[in-house]
């Protein structure tokens, strides 16, 4: 029985693919994505699914997380840097709003401390993971992924949204976006077997 990933046909076709070859993706090709979100309350009870946008996120991204090719992480003052889903627990004794009139642009030393913990976790990261995709709202959190990659040299993905507001990060179709970009790279990681994959009219 296959396995359908749902696109916006507007944007790119829609495929079935069965599990096996999902899968596959991961184990023989050893392709992973790491997805970059700005993190939630949900810390402070140590999961972040607790939070409506990573649901909404995961919702929009559920075949592909749960196969094990897009790993879902966020920027977190708290550390400060990137927690990988899962690694949140460390930090239940802290909740920092990342406020960017109230604590960060008066306080840079806040956000260069912020930057330089991405600059430390992108280093590792980068050798995990085949791409990085940040889908971030938070103009601080945006600001320290797009400085600590430059100052890496490393190239990142950004999947949006294209306001920082919080009914941005949940639209639909910004969401779809997201997906489709996501789509596009692991369309980009194989050629496709036309035999394994139909295309859906």
């Amino acid at each position: 029985m296959g396995w359908k990933i749902f696109v916006d046909s507007r944007v790119i076709p829609s495929y079935t693919v069965s599990l096996n070859n999902l899968s596959s993706w991961v184990l023989v090709l050893n392709k992973r994505i790491l997805l970059l979100l700005p993190c939630n309350s949900g810390v402070r009870y140590g999961d972040y699914m607790l939070g409506g946008n990573w649901r909404l996120v995961y919702r929009t991204l559920r075949d592909l997380v749960d196969s094990g090719i897009v790993t879902m992480a966020s920027v977190d003052s708290c550390k400060p840097g990137i927690v990988l889903r899962g690694e949140e627990y460390y930090y239940t004794w802290c909740d920092v709003r990342p406020y960017w009139d109230k604590l960060y642009s008066r306080q840079l030393w806040r956000l260069e401390l912020l930057i330089n913990g991405v600059i430390e976790d992108l280093r590792e990261l980068a050798l995990r993971y085949t791409d990085i995709v940040y889908y971030i709202n938070v103009k601080s959190y945006r600001m320290a992924v797009e400085k600590a990659s430059s100052r890496l040299g490393l190239e990142v993905i950004d999947a949006g949204p294209p306001l920082p507001s919080p009914l941005a990060f949940r639209a639909r179709r910004n969401l779809l976006k997201l997906r489709n970009i996501i789509i596009n790279l692991i369309n980009n990681y194989i050629n496709i077997n036309k035999e394994s994959m139909v295309v859906v009219a």
